[in-house]
């Protein structure tokens, strides 16, 4: 517990995954803060991961937001290759969470990281007893207080869209030769690059919004962190509807909802980043995960939308410098718009939320209550 008075942090890190996310949120005391760590990003991920979980090699959470290989191919690179790695707890929604069946252990890296949870005995979706980390359709959002103090409120999926993933997932495993919930048992889009001079932010910030369909990214788990008066909404590579739906829900009528950061959804795809959504947050600080190399992101329509929803000064933090990200450095500097840009180290990126000195409770409920 940290004494009254005492200074703590509240640390979200983006670190290098190339295309994909892995993120790292610290909180609390700064000589032993609690660790939420949220996707493993690609292989060559996990000598950062390792790196920055030494010397303790332990996290309180860890999050798989859904199977797309830039978010989970590093967790099972992870797990395999660290076996005193000490987690608290891990939420992942596999096959048997996708299709409904309890009987069923939980597509490929899916299956490989069901099977290693199972074999290490590591807590499972134990918040929900067991089930799918997923929201109702409507009423209450699932609230999970985390030790230390800090709250998590999960805003996607729905178990409507895990539910549209059964059918991907069988015919995935069967094209890898794997019988789907049995742990791996034996059976691009072209990238708009515009130079500054073509950037058009008034454009790019009305072009009608196309949303992103992909089943996979439809499960996304996506989390509201919240630290002694502080919000970090980490979005994965959710939808944009099942977002905005969820926000309504927190604001209740009220005012656009208040953070102090925005992992941006989908590396920042235009498909997932709408003016609805920017019209439900107030926020100063948007981070955007993406090297660039496999999909061109981020999509300049996406990017258009935040500065330009910005009344007051905003932060614009990528973790990577790529031809997608730099022509923002440039804007910054010639548009009368309120917005900066910041970049990372090859990757490798500490965004600071301060906390204050408040005084949080040390207990961790084991079950997941609502909000609403």
């Amino acid at each position: 517990m940290i004494e009254r008075g005492a200074r703590s942090l509240f640390n979200v890190e983006l670190l290098p995954a190339k295309e994909g996310d892995c993120i790292l949120v610290e909180y609390g005391p700064p000589d032993r803060p609690h660790r939420i760590l949220i996707d493993g990003g690609r292989k060559s991920t996990v000598s950062s991961v390792r790196e920055r979980l030494a010397p303790d090699n332990a996290v309180d959470l860890f999050v798989i937001s859904h199977i797309d290989l830039d978010h989970i191919e590093g967790a099972v690179e992870l797990l395999e290759g660290n076996p005193n790695l000490a987690i608290g707890e891990v939420w992942f929604n596999a096959y048997r969470h996708v299709s409904g069946s309890r009987n069923e252990r939980g597509a490929r890296d899916g299956e490989a990281l069901s099977r290693l949870l199972g074999d290490k005995k590591i807590a499972w979706n134990e918040a929900f007893g067991g089930d799918a980390v997923a929201i109702s359709g409507d009423g209450s959002l699932p609230l999970v207080p985390m030790p230390g103090g800090l709250m998590i409120t999960v805003l996607s999926p729905t178990q409507a869209k895990l539910r549209r993933l059964e059918a991907r997932w069988v015919a995935e495993c069967e094209r890898a030769g794997i019988v789907a919930g049995k742990g791996n048992e034996r059976s691009g889009r072209a990238a708009r690059r515009l130079r500054c001079e073509q950037i058009d932010i008034e454009a790019l910030a009305s072009a009608p919004f196309f949303p992103d369909d992909s089943r996979p990214n439809g499960t996304s788990i996506a989390l509201l962190a919240e630290f002694e008066g502080r919000r970090a909404l980490l979005a994965a590579d959710a939808h944009e509807d099942t977002l905005v739906s969820s926000l309504q829900r927190l604001r209740n009528g009220g005012p656009p909802f208040r953070l102090d950061l925005l992992k941006v959804p989908h590396h920042g795809s235009a498909g997932n980043l709408s003016n609805r959504l920017m019209a439900e947050i107030d926020c100063p600080r948007y981070a955007i995960s993406s090297d660039g190399s496999r999909h061109g992101l981020p999509d300049p329509d996406s990017i258009a939308r935040i500065v330009k929803a910005c009344t007051s000064p905003c932060e614009l933090y990528f973790n990577y410098r790529s031809p997608f990200t730099l022509i923002w450095e440039m804007l910054s500097a010639k548009s009368k718009l309120p917005f900066s840009v910041i970049f990372g180290n090859d990757g490798h990126l500490k965004i600071k939320l301060l906390a204050g000195g408040n005084d949080p409770s040390s207990t961790y409920a084991k079950s997941a209550k609502t909000r609403g």
